[in-house]
């Protein structure tokens, strides 16, 4: 749920940014400790577990193939 809402703002944001006359942005990394939903961000094939998400896993992995977003895996420090 936070990382749909991540990326919400961060398509906002791009829009801002080409609004105000700067150059598109190639991509935009989002880093994400929890190996299970960049999983399933990726790979839909984990859809009908997930059912109650699947709006938003949707959302971010069409993020991802259009090359907007990049789910990249940051540890959680102990």
């Amino acid at each position: 749920m936070v990382l749909g809402g991540c990326c919400c703002e961060i398509v906002w944001a791009r829009k801002l940014v080409i609004k105000l006359g700067f150059p598109q942005l190639k991509s935009t990394d989002v880093y994400k400790d929890n190996t299970g939903r960049i999983a399933l961000a990726n790979n839909m094939h984990l859809r009908g577990c997930s059912k109650h998400v699947a709006l938003r896993v949707c959302f971010i992995q069409k993020l991802f193939q259009d090359g907007i977003l990049n789910v990249k895996q940051c540890p959680t420090a102990v």
